[in-house]
């Protein structure tokens, strides 16, 4: 997916498929629908859309909305290198959070403000660093490989995270990713996944039991789950390409990126696999949709 000049839209979805959700979380995603600026939205699928912002200094791509739901840190390529940048949801205000000469993305946030995100500062390829409530920076990764999208598990003790392994008949790191599982408190790697293709962008369910990613073979990708101790792998897509799935904070959704006909679109789906829907319907590309919560 290209990095676009982009639109920010935050769409309110309905638990357990009601229209007016009685717990107050949103969608946010990007989108190319008026590529001469980026802009923020807010709408219930039901009325206009209302406009956040808008500003044409950042190319957004890479969301991370905090779990209080007052801030969306992204990665910000305008410049020479990515950054990682804030928007303020109730002020409107953006700031750096991680802006160096180097390559910074994939970050997450604790509810009490631990940091876990990748960067090639130390590294030709990017690894994973964790900053502690002290501001403490820890390196979680060293090695000859490429690290990306690590999330924490909704009790702050695990990282998931993605790397691009060398494919054994190539020199291509792209040629094959899969999930490893950091423990903080033991300081112990382990692999989650072990199959043919790039497996990346994970995300965990709300008990920390589960961990969603898509799953990429020749051909396409899909949405796949499998269990924290690596059992129980099983797909939940099975038409079109899909990508970037997020788990609702209710357990009830996971929110995916949906390519058809070189459109890309918002969907939603049951973690069984059924009640599939499509979110966005416009000709543009929406993508990389996050769960948020609502503060108003």
């Amino acid at each position: 997916m290209k990095y676009l000049s982009a639109f920010l839209i935050i769409v309110c979805i309905g638990i357990n498929g009601c229209s007016e959700p009685s717990k107050s979380y949103s969608l946010v995603y990007v989108t190319d629908a008026n590529i001469q600026e980026m802009e923020v939205y807010k709408t219930d699928l039901t009325n206009e859309p209302i406009k956040l912002f808008g500003d044409t200094s950042y190319y957004v791509y890479g969301l991370a909305p905090s779990k209080d739901g007052r801030s969306i840190y992204f990665r910000d390529f305008k410049g020479s290198t990515p950054d990682l940048r804030k928007y303020d949801v109730k002020s409107g205000e953006i700031s750096d959070f991680i802006a160096t000469e180097f390559k910074e993305g994939g970050m997450d946030m604790t509810k009490d403000g631990c940091v876990v995100y990748v960067s090639n500062k130390d590294s030709e390829k990017p690894e994973v660093y964790y900053i502690n409530t002290k501001g403490e920076e820890t390196r979680i990764t060293s090695n000859d490989f490429w690290e990306l999208s690590a999330k924490f598990s909704p009790d702050g003790k695990r990282i998931v995270f993605s790397r691009q392994i060398t494919s054994p008949d190539s020199t291509d790191v792209t040629g094959n990713g899969e999930l490893f599982i950091y423990d903080l408190k033991k300081k112990v790697e382990t692999r989650l996944t072990d199959k043919k293709g790039f497996d990346a962008l994970p995300d965990w369910s709300p008990d920390g039991s589960q961990v969603v990613f898509h799953g990429c073979v020749e051909g396409g990708c899909h949405i796949f789950i499998i269990n924290r101790d690596g059992t129980g792998i099983r797909q939940i897509t099975n038409e079109n390409d899909n990508r970037w799935p997020r788990w609702s904070p209710d357990g009830e959704w996971i929110a995916f990126t949906s390519t058809q006909n070189e459109q890309t679109d918002i969907h939603i789906i049951r973690p069984d696999g059924s009640e599939e829907r499509k979110i966005t319907k416009s000709p543009k590309r929406e993508e990389i949709a996050e769960w948020i919560l609502n503060i108003d």
